[in-house]
């Protein structure tokens, strides 16, 4: 999994905003466009029982799991 900010819905906005997505797979159709700034180390078990959301894809997405801890690393 990687963390990586997300963009805001204006097309080609030069900008990322205070949201980030995990992903839990690969998804080659990301490379190039996002900024990745981290990768899960640890709990990707855990990672993958979380409720999947996507409200610019969903009209009534499902209320979302809440993180309540995350160890950030440096390298």
């Amino acid at each position: 999994g990687v963390l990586a900010m997300a963009k805001p819905n204006e097309a080609g906005a030069p900008n990322n905003g205070s949201q980030f997505f995990i992903t839990t797979t690969d998804e080659p159709t990301f490379d190039g466009k996002y900024t990745v700034f981290g990768k899960v180390v640890d709990g990707l078990d855990v990672l993958k029982q979380l409720q999947p959301r996507d409200p610019q894809a969903q009209q009534d997405p499902p209320p979302g799991d809440r993180i309540q801890s995350i160890d950030i690393q440096s390298s």
